[in-house]
This record gives structure tokens, C-alpha cells and sequence, in this order.
């Protein structure tokens, strides 16, 4: 039967140091409750409880709660301890001494799972299983420290093949036209390799570029995309070709029927200039200029020539400021056909073999 007693004032039970004081309400399986209506102090270092199942209605437990005037954690770290037996025992802990981002940018001080010791020094850090994190829209910051660490996805079988949408499974040849299945998902190493080697299987980037101030590049024009823009636009060319530039000069065009170099233009046989320019063949120190076959001189006007009818004579061109010039022309009494003119404004017919030794004959 229940027994009541009210005591007015404070009630103290007492018994010798190293005693104890034991509320036995029956055996475990069978034993009652013991029930405390209001609030439970306990003074002493060190408070053990042995249920199997321990709930708690409070939606804050507080740790390392002290009446000291403290501003961060004595010992710098405070967290939970779970007890395995001869296994190493694991925490999960608040450390001060933890960088908060890259270089501190937050802070000291963060969650950490440890396992054997819980401070920072001697501890070798846990794995956490989750499927989120939420920042609430602020930047996620990975490693922030040390060097030769790398963030990966180490296990996960084909990582890529979830992302990229590959021609073969297991293979390496991504289908490029194709989207993306998972446009927000990070990518791995395996798979940025594999998406870069298929991009540019059959594609030619149609201009490659060095520098910033003045360019060097190798640039592609064809009449399908350049011929169709405005002439007024800098992409506009009226016929498909390649051009070099280096240091912001274009020094070479590559034409379907012809090759300019500079102010050379080779087409097909033909080497001519672009501008209005003598044409120079020079063999540098003892060396020539040889010519291994026949070499054919045809008569003028000829066509560009700016040397040819500054003095109103379109057939011959004019002469030289110094050496020689030599062209072909009507053939006169020379008997050849070969004129020539020099710096001092002579011109003639260079006499034939023959020629030469009838006048001889005759004078």
C-alpha cells in the first residue's frame, strides 16, 4: 500500500562517506519507477546510467554547461563518446582549434567525428553518411588545406556513364549531340577526359590563338559560314581559305587554287607578287641563282607591271636605276629577240652568233 509523508523544510538523507544510497523498486524485469516531480541536481563528478533505452524530452541537451565566465570550450573540444568495447571508442565532437574554410575565412571552430582520441592532435578522422547539405546558399567549402588531397568519387562503379551519355557502356565514346542527363552534376576526371576525346573526333576548331595585344593564330574561313556574312563584318571573306597571322600581321593565306606568302602568290606554277614589288631571288655569300632547264622569256605588255610604260612604251619595261635589265621583244637585226636596257638608259638587241659574223664580214 502507498505510504505519504509531507516534511516541512528541506529533507536530507546521509549516510558515511563512500556510502550509498539505493531506491530499490524491484527486480529489472518487474522493478517499479522511481519519479521525480521536479528538478534533479546532481553535484557529484561522475553520473552513470545503465538503462538499455534512455528518452529524453527536451529538444536541447546542453554540454559542458559551467557557472564560469567562459568564451569558448575548456579544452577546446566537447562532444559525445561512443564506448565499443576492446575497439577503439569514436567521438563526435566540437573542436575551437579546427579551421573554419579556407585559411580561417570563418573562423575557429567546427563538428568533427574522431575516432581513439577526441582533440584535434593524434586523432584520425571519420567518415559521415548522409544524402544532403544544405549551406542556405552560401559557398561549400572541400579540403581547405594542405596540399595533394583531392576530392573523389572513388567506388561508385562508372560514376561517368550516370552523367555522360555514352555510345557503349564501359566504353570511352561519348555521343556529344546527345544531352546531358544530370546537367548539374559534378563531373570526374574519367569522365571530362572521355567528353573532351569525343568532342574533337571529327571537329576542327576553326581558329587556334596565342597572345592578347597582338595575336599570333591559324584561322579557317570557309564560304559556307564566312562568305555568307556582311562584307562590312571582320569574319566576311569572299572564298574559302586559311590564314596566319603573327603578332596581329597576316603573313600567309592558304587559297583552294593558290598560296600567298607574305607578298609572294603561288598559283599552281606561277610565283607572283601581290603588290607593287620587284620579285627577288637571291642566293646568300659564294652561292647562285641556278636554273636547271630551259628558261623561256615571253614579250611584254605584261600584265601589273608597274616597270612597263612609265615613259609611254608598254613593250619595253624602263631602265634600271642600276645593272641591267633583260626581256624579250620583236626580233630585229640583233636575230634574236633578246633586248636589254641598263642603268644608263641603253637599250638593244643582243646579236646573235651568226649575225655577228656576217657584219663582221661585211664591215
Amino acid at each position: 500500500m502507498a505510504r505519504y509523508s509531507k516534511i516541512d523544510g528541506d529533507y536530507i538523507l546521509a549516510v558515511t562517506d563512500g556510502g550509498e544510497i539505493k531506491l530499490d523498486v524491484g527486480p529489472n524485469s518487474s522493478g517499479g519507477t522511481v519519479r521525480i516531480t521536479g528538478d534533479l541536481v546532481v553535484e557529484g563528478e561522475t553520473t552513470t546510467i545503465e538503462t538499455s533505452e534512455m528518452k529524453i524530452e527536451d529538444r536541447i541537451i546542453t554540454l559542458n554547461q559551467t557557472n564560469a565566465a567562459i568564451s569558448s570550450v575548456p579544452g577546446r573540444v566537447a562532444g559525445l563518446e561512443v564506448y565499443r568495447g576492446s575497439a577503439d571508442e569514436v567521438y563526435f565532437v566540437f573542436d575551437e582549434d579546427v579551421e573554419n574554410g579556407p585559411g580561417n575565412l570563418l573562423g575557429y571552430g567546427a563538428w568533427a567525428a574522431r575516432k581513439v582520441v577526441p582533440s584535434t592532435s593524434g586523432s584520425t578522422l571519420l567518415g559521415l553518411q548522409t544524402n544532403s547539405i544544405d549551406t542556405k546558399g552560401a559557398n561549400l567549402y572541400l579540403i581547405n588545406q594542405g596540399s595533394g588531397a583531392i576530392v573523389t568519387v572513388e567506388g561508385c562503379v562508372d560514376y561517368h556513364e550516370n552523367i555522360y551519355p555514352y555510345v557503349t557502356p564501359g566504353g570511352n565514346d561519348i555521343d556529344v549531340n546527345s544531352a546531358i542527363s544530370k546537367p548539374d552534376a559534378l563531373v570526374n576526371a574519367q569522365g571530362v577526359a572521355d567528353y573532351t576525346q569525343s568532342f574533337f573526333q571529327g571537329r576542327f576548331q576553326d581558329k587556334i590563338q596565342e597572345g592578347t595585344t597582338t595575336t599570333s593564330s591559324v584561322e579557317v574561313f570557309d564560304i559556307e559560314v564566312a562568305g555568307a556574312l556582311d562584307p562590312s563584318d571582320a569574319g566576311y571573306r569572299a572564298e574559302s581559305q586559311i590564314e596566319f597571322e603573327l603578332d596581329g600581321t597576316v603573313v600567309s593565306r592558304f587559297f583552294g587554287d593558290r598560296v600567298q606568302l607574305q607578298h609572294i602568290k603561288i598559283t599552281d606554277t606561277t610565283i607572283s607578287t601581290t603588290s607593287a614589288s620587284d620579285l627577288v631571288l637571291k642566293a646568300p655569300g659564294t652561292n647562285n641563282i641556278r636554273i636547271d632547264d630551259i628558261l623561256h622569256l615571253t614579250p611584254g605588255p605584261f600584265e601589273n607591271d608597274a616597270n612597263l610604260g612609265v615613259d609611254g612604251d608598254t613593250t619595253k619595261p624602263d631602265y634600271p636605276t642600276s645593272g641591267i635589265k633583260v626581256y624579250a621583244d620583236t626580233e630585229s637585226v640583233g636575230g634574236t629577240g633578246l633586248h636589254f636596257v641598263n642603268s644608263n638608259n641603253k637599250a638593244d638587241e643582243v646579236i646573235s652568233r651568226n649575225r655577228a659574223i656576217l657584219y663582221s664580214m661585211i664591215f
